[in-house]
Order: C-alpha cells, then sequence, then structure tokens
C-alpha cells in the first residue's frame, strides 16, 4: 500500500523468521522482518537503519547465516558524492578502440555496454555496496531486539557471496578495474576473498580463530 513494492523474501533456516525486501518511494529498499507463531498475527519490523538502504546490483542483497539470527546484508554506500552528470561532465577525450587489422574474425556483439567513464562513473556509483551484520532476536513478548554492525571495509561492487556451513566465514566475489567497452561485467576482473563475518577481515587464515567482536 502507499507506494510499497515486495522486492523478495527469504525464510530463515529454522522456518520461524521471514525476511522482506521492500521497496518504497520515500525510503527507498528496506528489510523487513517478522516472526512466524502459530496462532499470532505476525507484526513486520523494519531492521534496516533509518536512512539506510538495501543495494539490489549484482545478485542477492540478503542472506541468512546458519544461526536463523543474523544476516549479512548489502547497503548503498550513503557517504557517496552526488551521481555524475553527463550534462556537467568535460569528456576527457575521445573512446578508442584499437584493431591491428592483420586477421579478420567476426566479433560477438552485447547490449547494454559501458560506453565512456561517465557510464563507468555510474556503474561504481549505483553498483557499489558496503556489507552489515544484522541480528534478530524476538523476544516472547515485547519489540524485538536489532543489533547492526557495518563494515569499515569502503564500498565495492559486490557480485556474489556464498556463506560457509558454520557461519564464520564467506566467500566475497567483487569486480575490479580495469573495465572493459567490449564485454559485459561478467566479464570484467574479479577478486574472490575470504571474509571473516565476525570482524569483515578478508583473506583470514583458514586455521586461525577470529577475533571476537564487542
Amino acid at each position: 500500500a502507499g507506494g510499497t513494492e515486495v522486492y523478495g523474501m527469504t525464510f530463515a533456516p529454522d522456518g520461524m523468521v521471514c525476511a522482506v525486501a521492500m521497496y518504497d518511494r520515500e525510503e527507498g529498499l528496506g528489510l523487513w522482518a517478522f516472526r512466524l507463531d502459530e496462532g499470532v498475527v505476525p507484526m513486520a519490523v523494519r531492521v534496516t537503519p533509518e536512512g539506510r538502504r538495501l543495494n539490489a546490483c549484482f545478485g542477492s542483497f540478503f542472506s541468512w547465516l546458519p544461526d536463523s539470527k543474523t544476516m549479512v546484508v548489502k547497503l548503498v554506500d550513503e557517504s557517496a558524492e552526488a551521481p555524475p552528470d553527463r550534462d556537467t561532465m568535460v569528456p576527457q577525450g575521445p573512446t578508442v578502440q584499437v584493431s591491428d587489422g592483420l586477421k579478420k574474425s567476426p566479433g560477438r556483439t552485447y547490449q547494454d555496454l559501458l560506453r565512456d567513464e561517465l557510464d563507468v562513473q555510474n556503474l561504481e556509483y549505483y553498483g557499489s555496496s558496503k556489507l552489515a551484520m544484522i541480528k534478530l532476536e524476538f523476544p516472547a513478548s515485547g519489540s524485538p531486539k536489532i543489533d547492526f554492525y557495518e563494515s569499515p571495509a569502503r564500498a565495492s561492487l559486490i557480485r556474489a557471496m556464498s556463506i560457509a556451513p558454520n557461519g564464520r566465514r564467506a566467500l566475497l566475489v567483487t569486480t575490479n578495474r580495469p573495465y572493459s567497452f567490449a564485454w559485459p561485467s561478467s566479464r570484467f576482473p574479479q577478486n574472490v576473498d575470504l571474509l571473516d563475518l565476525e570482524t569483515f577481515a578478508t583473506n583470514v587464515a583458514a586455521g586461525k580463530a577470529p577475533a571476537t567482536r564487542r
């Protein structure tokens, strides 16, 4: 109602809580959750902090951890400057593609490729996300307790994340420069990092216990 649209919903592994991503014209894409108790009408509560929005670019934008209480979410980088404007941007030079002409071969064509530096800046502005952890605890009565912890790392183009079965680690796939004007974003350079979900440190040693977050 009131211009709100449901973008996706996922049940916690134990099936007792449902998280719903909903878009509002004024507040953007936010995350809500409600507990499923037999005989009780569920009441949804917003779990993303006020003024923070989910980033739906590049795959899933929230995932449950195995404990059924914690979610990892991708958030819009609210600290980013205003998006680039083609009308005010001064071109740095022509877009040049070079071929030596020694060998002729058919070239594949793709739709929606990057065309110039403005497209590159738009890709990084709208596609960059920051990771955060949200922990939910629904008491027998009263309002739920919500803990929020945001990664101190800078925003990046997060393409995918795979959480380990124990919920302590995750494989994080990010897209990096240099980008291509001849290939789609799926063919851009990518990094795969091992992420510690307690501290958000990357490339942690597999046999080293993570530091406890206070």
